[in-house]
């Protein structure tokens, strides 16, 4: 029930750096036609919360499996 009641209402939320392409006339039109509202954050911000939560901690997996699949095939080729 409460969700039909919004149902026309919901919007959409992006939050992202201020580089010059994100202030272009186009982006804002392309935004508002799709109900997106947008959050700049200023320059000298340094808001990075995915590249510490997301990225890095991916990145380091992935290096590590890296390093392994490396290892293993120089074993294997001494053999």
């Amino acid at each position: 029930m409460l969700q039909s009641f919004y149902r026309g209402l919901q919007r959409d939320l992006l939050i992202w750096d201020s580089a010059s392409t994100h202030h272009a006339k186009e982006m804002k039109n392309f935004l508002v036609e799709r109900r997106i509202d947008q959050i700049m954050i200023p320059v000298g911000i340094n808001l990075q919360s995915l590249d510490i939560a997301v990225n890095k901690p991916s990145k380091d997996h992935l290096r590590v499996k890296i390093n392994e699949y490396i290892e293993n095939r120089m074993v294997r080729n001494q053999s």
